[in-house]
């Protein structure tokens, strides 16, 4: 799974995944773990068929920390992965990779 984190203004994000054939169970996992976990700064999370709007209060955060938090999510490695998750801690900028539970 796949996911592209774009930035949707000045106080939002928009990160969509890639694959038709899990797109909808990873954008609601997404959902489910950052509601779950409330990180300071984030005002909504909106939830589509392959894509998470998330908006953020940027007295409290800013767009590059959420993403090294939503990095961390994203780039989580999975039980028996055998994809390499490129140099560093974090996959390219470019692109995540999703590995939640649906």
């Amino acid at each position: 799974m796949t996911a592209i984190i774009r930035p949707y203004g000045d106080t939002a994000a928009l990160i969509e995944f890639t694959s038709d054939d899990g797109a909808t169970p990873n954008a609601m996992a997404l959902n489910r773990v950052l509601r779950a976990e409330d990180p300071q700064g984030i005002v909504s999370t909106t939830p589509s068929y392959d894509s998470i709007l998330v908006t953020f209060d940027t007295a409290k955060t800013s767009y590059s920390k959420c993403m090294r938090r939503w990095s961390r999510y994203l780039s989580a490695p999975t039980p028996n992965s055998t994809q390499a998750s490129g140099s560093g801690p974090y996959p390219p900028a470019s692109t995540r990779h999703l590995h939640l539970t649906a």
